[in-house]
């Protein structure tokens, strides 16, 4: 796996994450998000190096948060239902 300098994330992105109930699925502009996405990856895989497009069938988006966050958040929802 290579490392990959996260550039900002589309202005769509930012402010449907501000909206109450926002997620992956009801997110509109997954366009920009796939053009951002291979732009700042080179139109690279990050984990096999193969060549990558802005298609849906071109590539996936593999997770929509930070996985290091929601692993945070999981884990203090569960402590908390422990106490």
């Amino acid at each position: 796996m290579r490392t990959v300098r996260k550039g900002p994330a589309p202005a769509s992105l930012i402010q449907h994450r501000q909206q109450p109930h926002a997620d992956y699925d009801n997110y509109a502009d997954k366009a920009a998000l796939r053009q951002a996405l291979v732009a700042e990856q080179r139109g690279l895989c990050c984990y096999c190096q193969s060549r990558i497009w802005a298609t849906p069938d071109g590539m996936k988006i593999e997770h929509w948060q930070c996985q290091a966050e929601s692993y945070a958040r999981k884990w203090c929802t569960g402590a908390l239902q422990l106490a």
